[in-house]
């Protein structure tokens, strides 16, 4: 059995922590809070960071919703056959790379003012249409634009909510948050529309008995992730800085090999991708196996198309769904092999993403003690080096890292840190 004081120790301080809020989500006793300048969990009393306020026994739940938390031996978990099986019936066979499916297609949404008010053909928010339109759902939980070109989560139930929240800003989200707005309203039938880490987070309370929130969830829709860049540094040093980008009138802003920031008037200010990388989050993401969101009812990703989306029918509740969508016309579809270029490169980033956790094991066993570099071990561990022969086992104590991470917990849970502790 877990508690906070695992859930601090191996996830959050030690930069494993995704970020996802679902522990902030499911406290029953509100004393955790969410650092959304960090991106991650804290306990609200300064006096105890590493401590839970309401006491240490009796109340697990933060642990057992952690994606990250094996709350059985109290250890980082990346690797979970027992959420498989719970999904699909069986273990993943060792040449799915990118996790167990029923179908690989391309799909669109079917209607031209959605694919252009969209990211990437609009086919999650052709999903969401077909459940409101049909009452198969009755609200959803996705990252939305807060004015300034940052995101939030939002709960959102009609058409005119689908639209305005359609586009990606490629900065993270604690999605899971908007569920308790649905909660308040009494919303039973939601979807989830999340990056891999977030949606893992869904069957995970499921598996370990938070059905609270985990009932609430009829639908899935993961979307396809490397990693999420830091908003502020981004947005106004990169784009606002760098390029001159006046952030009041970017459309959206989508990754094709580069960073493609689409403006009101309809043109493109195209930015390296290696550019960008110093921007990309050093905790969470680099300790991330997955890039095709392995654990949802229906992945989605652009992977360098324009237009449509790669999407992977996974579980029995997603193909049912789907089909629905399908026959009532709401998206146009085409065979996978018809951009064998877009398959092959799910392939690549899933493989390439799996090692993440094979080189943070070699790290942590070379015994080094400089910060985890995601792109060093990347380096020095490529195919054909001693490295690449590691294999990671699928759990392991993750505490060690927190002599050596670069982010750490929230100083907002620390003392002195001008956060009212609570009696």
């Amino acid at each position: 059995m877990s508690h906070w004081k695992e859930l601090f120790r191996e996830i959050v301080a030690t930069d494993v922590c995704c970020g996802c809020a679902a522990c902030v989500l499911v406290c029953p006793h509100h004393v955790l809070d969410y650092d959304s300048s960090m991106e991650k969990p804290f306990q609200t009393d300064v006096m105890r960071p590493d401590s839970c306020s309401h006491g240490e026994k009796g109340c697990e739940l933060c642990a057992l919703a952690c994606p990250r938390l094996d709350h059985d031996a109290g250890v980082w978990r990346w690797n979970w056959p027992n959420l498989e099986e719970q999904l699909f019936g069986r273990t993943r066979k060792a040449d799915e790379v990118f996790g167990v499916f029923r179908e690989v297609i391309l799909a669109r949404a079917s209607d031209p003012a959605i694919v252009a008010a969209a990211q990437d053909g609009g086919v999650a928010s052709a999903l969401l249409l077909h459940g409101f339109e049909t009452g198969a759902l009755d609200g959803a939980a996705v990252s939305a634009y807060d004015g300034r070109q940052m995101t939030q989560p939002r709960l959102i139930t009609t058409k005119e909510d689908v639209v305005s929240t359609a586009r990606s800003r490629y900065t993270y989200c604690p999605t899971p948050l908007a569920l308790a707005e649905a909660k308040k309203l009494r919303l039973r039938k939601l979807a989830m529309v999340g990056v891999s880490c977030e949606i893992s987070a869904a069957p995970k309370m499921a598996a370990s008995g938070v059905r609270t929130w985990s009932n609430r969830i009829a639908l899935t829709i993961g979307l396809m992730c490397s990693e999420t860049f830091l908003p502020e540094p981004f947005i106004e040093q990169k784009l606002q800085g760098d390029y001159g980008v006046d952030i009041s009138k970017v459309q959206k802003i989508n990754i094709k090999g580069r960073v493609v920031v689409t403006m009101d008037d309809g043109h493109d200010v195209d930015i390296p991708l290696k550019e960008c990388r110093s921007f990309a989050r050093d905790w969470g993401c680099p300790f991330c196996p997955d890039f095709a969101a392995e654990h949802a009812d229906i992945s989605l990703g652009g992977l360098g198309m324009e237009g449509w989306s790669m999407v992977v029918i996974r579980t029995e509740r997603g193909e049912e769904f789907w089909n629905g969508v399908v026959a009532a016309g709401g998206v146009d579809t085409r065979p996978a092999t018809e951009e064998p270029a877009a398959y092959d490169l799910m392939e690549r980033l899933a493989k390439r993403q799996r090692r993440r956790t094979r080189n943070i094991e070699y790290w942590m066993d070379e015994g080094k003690v400089e910060p985890w570099n995601a792109e060093e071990a990347e380096a020095l561990h490529k195919k054909g080096t001693p490295g690449a022969r590691f294999k990671p086992v699928g759990s392991r104590p993750a505490a060690e890292l927190g002599k050596v991470s670069i982010a750490g917990p929230s100083p907002k849970g620390l003392p002195d840190s001008g956060v009212p502790t609570r009696e």
